[in-house]
């Protein structure tokens, strides 16, 4: 859920890139990237609290990749990616400069069991 989703507030497709943000971090650091005790603190954190910088989570991501994912989380949706072709086309740019021989297997010793 996007900050504004949480708020009440007006959501547009921007509302979907930060859902896919969420679902990048989880699957690079193997962790959510708002977390609480119940569904009012996650939601707390979610308007309030900026996500663990995904490189002390999982130091091995390249640098681009967690550029990406920070600004998918962005809580101003002007600040976030504005359409999602932008997005894939930035993810697709990272094709040739990460070394993915490895990076997967890494990825998946690193995922912990859901909660």
């Amino acid at each position: 859920m996007s900050p504004e989703q949480a708020l009440g507030t007006e959501v547009d497709h921007r509302t979907d890139i930060f859902s896919f943000g969420i679902v990048l971090y989880e699957l690079f650091s193997g962790q959510r990237p708002f977390q609480g005790e119940n569904q009012m603190s996650v939601l707390y954190a979610i308007v309030n609290n900026e996500p663990p910088p995904i490189r002390k989570v999982n130091p091995d991501l390249p640098e681009a990749i967690a550029g990406i994912v920070t600004r998918s989380l962005k809580k101003e949706k002007a600040q976030r990616y504005q359409r999602m072709e932008d997005l894939a086309a930035d993810l697709d740019g990272l094709r040739p400069a990460v070394p993915t021989a490895g990076l997967w297997s890494r990825l998946k010793n690193k995922r912990r069991s859901p909660s």
